[in-house]
């Protein structure tokens, strides 16, 4: 006559193995890898994203100030030679792909009639458009106390779209920089624009 199966045994067996699973450590560490692996890497790239982003911030404020400060040095300069500084000006964010930079540059004098407000004198952008007309108010700098009568300034604007390809799949959009600068005229009291090197047109 066969024995019955001690039931107690069976149940001692179950928990034993089951003890035994708790107690294994093998694979643990690859899991908990795998589940902190894609935040690991998010973050990785986020650092990296957010590097190369305050270095197109800085390199925006450097362009922003070395475009009024190469206009500022000229007693006159034609449509041409703001072409070239806009170029060079360009080179120095060394935009990546998809990105786009806007640039102007401005000649403002306070209003003879109202020394509240300032007036453009001439403008240029590297698009070879004139954004602002001649003797129309210009409002983009608000303290006006930084003019003297019969001085010019010059102002340079700068819009830098900065777009990583990572920028805008997180964003929606490119990043927008914009910098505005002014520098005083360095050899005369304003800066002419002319159609040719004439310093008497």
């Amino acid at each position: 006559m066969r024995a019955l199966p001690d039931r107690r045994y069976g149940r001692c067996a179950g928990i034993s193995r089951v003890l035994r699973f708790c107690r294994e450590a093998k694979g643990m560490a690859a899991t908990e890898f795998a589940l902190i692996l894609p935040i690991l890497v998010l973050i990785f790239f986020g650092m990296l994203e957010a590097s190369d982003a305050m270095l197109a911030n800085r390199r925006a404020t450097n362009a922003g100030n070395a475009l009024a400060d190469l206009v500022s040095q000229a007693k006159v300069v034609t449509p041409s030679e703001l072409q070239e500084i806009f170029t060079g000006v360009t080179r120095m964010l060394q935009p990546p792909d998809g990105s786009s930079v806007s640039m102007t540059v401005v000649s403002v004098s306070l209003d003879p009639d109202d020394n509240s407000r300032m007036l453009v004198e001439w403008s240029r952008n590297n698009a070879g458009e004139t954004p602002y007309a001649a003797g129309s108010e210009y409002d983009r700098i608000d303290d006006v106390t930084v003019l003297q009568s019969g001085v010019s300034l010059v102002v340079s604007e700068l819009i830098y779209d900065y777009n990583s390809g990572l920028t805008s799949r997180v964003l929606g959009s490119p990043l927008t920089i914009s910098r505005i600068a002014s520098r005083w005229p360095r050899r005369s009291v304003r800066v002419k624009l002319c159609p040719d090197a004439n310093p008497y047109c």
